[in-house]
């Protein structure tokens, strides 16, 4: 892979900012008409068309990871893999908001989105298929039925479909119908690979008896691993080869590599099963430093034959050793020819007819584009996330929100905090549905907390451990509903209120947590959170950190005198927030240590104007944001470069601020 590397880098410096698919036959690194060829082999399963097949066989296990069936989704040699890709990306994309990191057949299909029974029919035909294989023998079958069986697993799926020719035109220009035949020798060459492969497998009825399929695809994954694959050197003009292969050859130009002292002569390497005297006396190959140095001299001699331009050359340093030249050059520099150095170690890049082609990598030009095109007013409609990305960091918000560009989920070990956050939400909605008052909060039970518990638990798809989830949230809402119970009179006026406004210009479309109705007939906007770090500081700035409680406060109709975040956290459940009057949200006699008095020590009765105030200071910042969205305001400006903005951000593989800035510190610009 290292010389791969590196004569990619020398023969094509573009790759960088290519395409690879649309450039690389296979995994390592030929291209269609390539100009260099390496003739070492690798192994058959780091080919990219057997990968895929092993990914299609790794679905018929029990329990799979999701990864190997988010790459079959996506891959080119299955049917119309390369026509329907883009159609099949965003099922994945759909799926991995659902999948746990492993997943099943069955537990896919439960998750699959309406109308995509495309790829659907395949995973629903492959349990069939696999229910079939457990009901004979017990799933146990012998290795020449297991070759059959997985062969018919990958005409299922279309297996090894167009590949990659399907991603280079029709045939129609002279160059693509060339990168189509070389398309069809390579997968030939995998193909009867693979072929020798399967009659190994099959052989393993001599001495293996029934294996179930964990250890028949083990043993054909193992197998191949150990299949040395090689590609045909075609009609390359630069061919990598080693030095046995080049015995016998002639060349337009040849450069040998590494004539170090410590290399060439190469060290003895005797066989081990064959007495060392025997050896000698016969004088087999590598027996001795004896036979290494002839062997190494016949080869120097043949090499200056073996061109009319010969280059012999060897690394000052390796790592912090300093090398030094094979002792072979030595007697040779006066009859090589002249195009090897003077004396060794001379700069060979001082031979104009041996130094490569000057290649310059493409000028880049930057162009800072602040801003992206205004939304369209009346199709284009945010949520709250919206506001906060575009005070956390205006480019942010564009990419997320007006590209729609999310990250992909990726699926983790247990239960996601996400999905951990959502079922507290449902939980709550079950136990305190609008209407809901104190009486109702002390007339809840251990029994009506276990009912609320599992009926939202039932609801959830691939949810982990689902006997500690429901012991854990039976446990937090128990906790919770103390600190409900410390509430003066309120009754729940709304659950996972749906709100449609406008601010700034800017439609919006959000979802209320919660609206309690309090004794005056004020208004208490709740959140509920699960995570750390909250404060009632994250609402003030020009840049608030979570601007959704104001945003939710400032659009309602009726006077609101309290907006809290609802903490509902293991041994810390609290509310944290403020208030107009906290007499009205806590009863005579508790405290709420972390909901503050605005203004300190006055009552909301007096409608004091520091608390319209801060509602009037939330809506001008609220409707600036808004605004500074709906005009493509999109300025790679993170509020925290730092720390939370930039640490966890999805859109930092296109803003590039760390290339820009140099390090994780200020800095803002454009996009590039």
């Amino acid at each position: 892979d290292l010389v791969v590397r590196a004569f990619q880098e020398a023969f094509y410096p573009a790759d960088g900012i290519a395409s690879a698919p649309d450039i690389l036959l296979h995994g390592s690194g030929t291209r269609l008409q390539a100009v260099f060829n390496l003739s070492s082999g690798r192994p058959l399963q780091r080919e990219p068309m057997v990968g895929a097949a092993l990914d299609i066989l790794s679905l018929c296990r029990r329990r799979f990871p999701y990864a190997g069936l988010s790459r079959v989704l996506r891959s080119a040699f299955i049917a119309d893999g390369a026509a329907r890709r883009s159609r099949r990306s965003f099922l994945d994309f759909a799926l991995r908001r659902r999948a746990a990191l492993e997943t099943s057949v069955d537990e896919m299909l439960g998750a699959w989105p309406d109308g995509e029974d495309d790829f659907g029919d395949k995973l629903r035909h492959l349990a069939a298929m696999r229910a079939e294989w457990r009901g004979a023998a017990r799933g146990y079958a012998r290795s020449h039925e297991w070759v059959e069986r997985f062969q018919a697993c990958l005409r299922l799926f279309g297996w090894p479909g167009p590949g990659e020719a399907a991603w280079h035109g029709n045939g129609d220009e002279g160059g693509d119908e060339d990168a189509r035949k070389q398309w069809r020798s390579y997968r030939r060459q995998v193909m009867e690979s693979l072929d020798e492969v399967w009659f190994e497998f099959s052989r393993l009825d001599a001495i293996h008896g029934p294996m179930t399929l964990t250890r028949a695809l083990g043993d054909f994954t193992a197998m191949l691993q150990q299949h040395v694959f090689q590609t045909g050197g075609g009609e390359a003009p630069v061919q990598i080869i080693d030095v046995d292969e080049s015995v016998g050859l002639s060349f337009s130009a040849l450069w040998v590599l590494g004539m170090t002292e410590q290399n060439w002569p190469a060290p003895a390497n005797p066989n081990p099963f064959i007495p060392l005297r025997l050896q000698r006396e016969r004088q087999l190959p590598h027996c001795s430093p004896h036979w290494q140095y002839a062997y190494a001299a016949r080869q120097t001699r043949r090499w200056r034959h073996a061109a009319r331009r010969v280059v012999l050359s060897y690394p000052r340093m390796e790592g912090e050793a300093e090398q030094t030249p094979s002792p072979l050059l030595g007697p040779l520099l006066d009859s090589l020819p002249d195009s090897l150095p003077a004396k060794p170690g001379a700069d060979l890049a001082d031979m104009a007819d041996t130094r490569p082609a000057t290649i310059e990598s493409p000028r880049l030009t930057d162009i800072p584009d602040q801003r992206g095109p205004p939304a369209e007013a009346q199709t284009y409609t945010a949520t709250a996330a919206a506001l906060k990305d575009q005070s956390q960091c205006p480019f942010r918000a564009f990419v997320k929100h007006r590209l729609a560009a999310d990250a992909p989920r990726q699926p983790s070990p247990g239960s996601e905090p996400l999905q951990r956050g959502t079922v507290v939400h449902q939980a709550m909605a079950r136990l305190l549905p609008p209407g809901s008052d104190n009486a109702t909060v002390a007339a809840i039970d251990a029994d009506a907390i276990a009912a609320a518990v599992a009926k939202t638990l039932a609801g959830q798809s691939g949810l982990i451990n689902r006997a500690i989830e429901r012991e854990r949230l039976q446990h937090l809402v128990e906790q919770w509903l103390e600190q409900e119970k410390r509430r003066h009179h309120f009754t729940v006026s709304g659950v996972e209120t749906a709100l449609d406004a406008e601010l700034g210009g800017l439609r919006l479309r959000l979802r209320v947590d919660r609206l309690d109705r309090l004794a005056d007939g004020s208004v208490c906007v709740i959140d509920y959170k699960t995570g750390q770090g909250l404060s009632a500081a994250a609402w003030s700035g020009e840049r608030p950190d979570e601007p959704q409680l104001p945003l939710y406060a400032v659009l309602q109709a009726a006077p609101v005198s309290v907006v809290a975040f609802a903490a509902v956290r293991a041994g810390a459940c609290e509310y944290i927030g403020a208030a107009a009057d906290k007499a009205l949200f806590i009863a005579p006699g508790q405290a709420a240590q972390r909901v503050a008095q605005i203004p300190a020590g006055q009552a909301a009765t007096n409608a004091t104007p520091d608390w319209r105030a801060m509602l009037a200071a939330w809506r001008e910042t609220l409707q600036a944001l808004a605004a500074a969205h709906l005009a493509g305001q999109a300025d790679i400006d993170p509020k925290h470069p730092a720390q939370k903005t930039c640490r966890h951000c999805d859109a930092m593989s296109v803003c590039r601020i760390f290339e820009h800035t140099g390090s994780i510190g200020a800095g803002s610009g454009g996009a590039r």
